[in-house]
């Protein structure tokens, strides 16, 4: 079955991830508005989809781990190493603009082999293109998925768990001082094993599905996006964000199996180019504050109002644009094959 609404949702993932990071943008424009820290769990959102595509797209199948692995690089690497280069010439060219004279070596090579490694300028754990950070815990979750596919099916679910759940624990309990040992205990993720348990549940022709549960999980999750930051202090991101995201995708799922999602044109591209709007978006945004800055456009609420209208629609359409001329050709190439399908995960 294809689920149409994780297609919608991945549209949905990348436009708030794009909204966040608009946000960013508005300090370096001299406006002191912001947007609310919400936006951000469209990268968690993404995470539990990731799961629940994993574990559907696998779960009858006798895919190998060597075909697995294939098929994830194909997906990920090519666009990835494509913008990652974009960003390498320009920190070489007019290293200026990228806000960083530095050149490190070691950072490059781990960002290209979606290692964790401290980031030259930024006091964090980026890749040269920073939103790549969730690519290197995708990457990280491809890895441990793939070795369960050698398992029966029924012992895929529990065997990802308990290697996610382990590894969470140990760094809650030890607080790792390494910065890759750090990054992949986090808890955050336990997300792409929220979805995993979503698919597990909800793809199972023995359950009884209903619309009123459905809602009531859409809702739900919704309200919990809602709890003040502040009160989440202390907590990882996967209990602020990813519960409630996967709340939200368990109440689409139920409503896409009982028939009440039905096949959109527009919210359908937008997912499709999902992948491409979240690489390009920075570029895209960083470009857009040059300008403004340039022409001393301002940072009072209407000009915050044109800005957002205009960085939204921007990063959609050159978005849009990466997918049909960059991504899809690439995908295309690399996988062997003269048409494909839009790849959902």
């Amino acid at each position: 079955m294809e689920y149409n609404s994780i297609q919608y949702l991945r549209a949905v993932a990348a436009l708030s991830v794009v909204a966040d990071h608009l946000s960013i943008q508005f300090s370096r424009i001299g406006s002191p508005i912001g947007f609310t820290d919400l936006l951000a769990a469209g990268v968690d959102l993404f995470f539990v989809i990731s799961g629940f595509i994993m574990f559907v797209t696998t779960k009858d199948s006798d895919v190998t781990p060597v075909q697995f692995y294939k098929k994830r690089i194909v997906r990920i690497v090519p666009l990835y190493w494509f913008f990652t280069s974009i960003m390498v010439v320009a920190a070489l060219a007019a290293p200026r603009l990228l806000g960083s004279g530095k050149f490190d070596l070691a950072h490059i090579v781990s960002s290209y082999l979606f290692l964790p490694y401290p980031h030259p300028v930024v006091d964090a754990i980026y890749p040269v293109l920073v939103p790549g950070w969730t690519l290197n815990y995708e990457m990280y979750f491809y890895a441990i998925f793939g070795m369960a596919l050698l398992l029966p099916a029924k012992a895929r679910l529990w065997s990802v768990g308990a290697v996610l759940v382990s590894l969470s624990a140990l760094g809650g309990l030890f607080s790792p001082n390494n910065a890759a040992l750090e990054f992949w205990t986090d808890a955050i993720i336990l997300e792409f094993l929220f979805g995993m348990i979503i698919a597990a549940a909800l793809t199972n022709d023995r359950i009884r599905l209903s619309r009123a549960p459905a809602w009531g999980l859409i809702a739900l999750g919704v309200l919990m996006l809602f709890i003040p930051y502040s009160a989440s202090v202390g907590l990882s991101r996967a209990w602020f964000f990813g519960v409630p995201t996967a709340l939200v995708l368990a109440g689409f799922v139920m409503l896409d199996r009982l028939g009440d999602i039905g096949r959109w044109r527009v919210p359908k591209l937008l997912g499709d180019a999902s992948y491409s709007i979240y690489l390009s978006h920075g570029m895209t945004l960083s470009a857009l504050t040059q300008v403004w800055k340039k022409l001393d456009l301002g940072g009072d609420l209407p000009a915050i109002a044109f800005f957002v209208t205009i960085g939204m629609a921007a990063s959609t359409c050159i978005g849009i644009a990466v997918y049909f001329t960059i991504e899809r050709p690439m995908t295309r190439l690399f996988a062997g094959t003269r048409r494909i399908r839009p790849v959902h995960a």
